[in-house]
C-alpha cells in the first residue's frame, strides 16, 4: 500500500521542462507582482519610467540650477532697482569726493592721494604708501571710463553692492536651502543699511562684499575640501583688513568656524592653507605699506586712527 502509494507521488510530480515552462511566464513583463510595477510607475524621471531617459542626478542637477536660478533673478532685480536710484539717494557726501579726488590722483598721477589731502601726508617719507591702495585701485576703474563724476564713485559702491547681495545668498542657500536665499537677498537688498551703503561712494561695502564673500567660500569649500579654496578664503580676510582696519573682524569670524568644525584645527590641512593665505596676504600688506618705512606707517597710523583722528 505504501509503495503503491509512493509510486503514484511519483509520477505526479512535474518533470523539468514542467517545471521550466511554469515558472518562466513569472518573468515577462505582465506576470510581474503588481507591487514592482508600481514602484516602477511612481517614479517618473527617476529612471523608473521606461519612457523617461532622465537619471536621479539629472533631476537633481535641473532642480539645483532651477534653484539657483531664483536666487540669481533676486539678486539682478534688487540691482537694477538700486541701479536706477543710484544717485536720488543718499545726498553726496565729503568722503565721496575725497575718495573721487584719491582716485583720479592714482589714474592721472599713479598716487593714491590728492589734492585734498595736501599739506598733511607731504611732511612724511613714502607717505603715499599708507592709504588702502586696492580700494582707491577699484574706484579708479570706474572712472577711468566715466571720468570724475558721482556716477562713476557710486558705481564702485553699487558694484561691491551685487557682490554682498550674492554672498548673503550663497551663506543661506548653504544654511537653510533656496528659500531662504531668496528671502535673504530681498531683505538685506531693502534694508535702509544696504540702500545707504551700496550707494556711497565710501569703502565700507567693499569690506563687507569681501569679508562676506569669504565666508561663504569657506562654507563651498566645506562640501569640496579644496586647499587652494582655504588659501583664498585667507587672502579674502586680509583683503577685508586693507580696505579698512574693521576688516579684521572676518579673519577671527573665519578662524572660529575652523574650530567649530575641527576641535584640533591646527592639525588639518585645510586650516593650515587658511593660515598659509592669512600669512601671504599679510606678508604682501607689509611689503606694500610697512617695509619700506615703518616709521611713517606708525605715525600716520596714529594720526588717522588715533585721538587726533576727526
Amino acid at each position: 500500500m505504501n509503495v503503491a502509494q509512493q509510486a503514484t507521488d511519483r509520477d505526479a510530480l512535474p518533470t523539468d521542462s514542467t517545471t521550466t515552462a511554469d515558472v518562466r511566464p513569472c518573468c515577462t513583463e505582465s506576470a510581474r507582482p503588481p507591487t514592482v510595477a508600481a514602484e516602477n510607475t511612481a517614479l517618473p524621471g527617476a529612471g523608473g519610467d521606461p519612457g523617461s531617459d532622465d537619471t536621479p542626478s539629472q533631476s537633481l542637477c535641473v532642480r539645483f540650477v532651477s534653484c539657483g536660478v531664483l536666487v540669481a533673478v533676486a539678486v539682478i532685480v534688487v540691482a537694477l532697482w538700486h541701479l536706477a536710484s543710484l544717485l536720488n539717494y543718499p545726498a553726496p557726501d565729503v568722503d565721496e569726493a575725497w575718495r573721487a579726488n584719491r582716485a583720479m590722483a592714482l589714474v592721472e598721477h599713479g598716487i593714491p592721494l590728492g589734492t585734498m589731502d595736501a599739506g598733511v601726508f607731504e611732511q612724511f617719507a613714502d607717505y603715499w604708501r599708507f592709504p588702502p591702495y586696492v580700494e582707491i585701485w577699484l574706484t579708479s576703474l570706474s572712472m577711468r571710463l566715466f571720468g570724475p563724476t558721482i556716477h562713476a564713485v557710486r558705481l564702485a559702491s553699487w558694484l561691491f553692492g551685487v557682490a554682498l547681495l550674492a554672498a548673503i545668498g550663497s551663506i543661506s542657500q548653504q544654511l537653510r536651502g533656496w528659500p531662504a536665499a531668496v528671502i535673504a537677498v530681498l531683505l538685506v537688498g531693502s534694508a535702509p543699511s544696504f540702500l545707504l551703503s551700496s550707494h556711497l561712494g565710501r569703502q565700507d561695502i567693499m569690506v563687507a562684499a569681501v569679508g562676506y564673500g569669504s565666508i561663504a567660500l569657506y562654507m563651498r569649500r566645506r562640501a569640496t575640501r579644496s586647499m587652494p579654496m582655504s588659501y583664498v578664503v585667507g587672502l579674502l580676510c586680509v583683503l577685508a583688513f586693507e580696505l579698512h582696519p574693521n576688516g579684521m573682524i572676518f579673519g577671527g569670524t573665519v578662524a572660529i568656524l575652523h574650530i567649530c568644525d575641527q576641535h584640533y584645527p591646527i592639525k588639518s590641512s585645510l586650516f593650515n592653507a587658511f593660515a598659509l593665505g592669512i600669512l601671504s596676504g599679510l606678508a604682501m600688506y607689509a611689503m606694500h605699506h610697512i617695509v619700506p618705512n615703518p616709521s611713517t606707517y606708525i605715525a600716520v597710523t596714529r594720526l588717522g586712527y588715533g585721538s587726533t583722528h576727526t
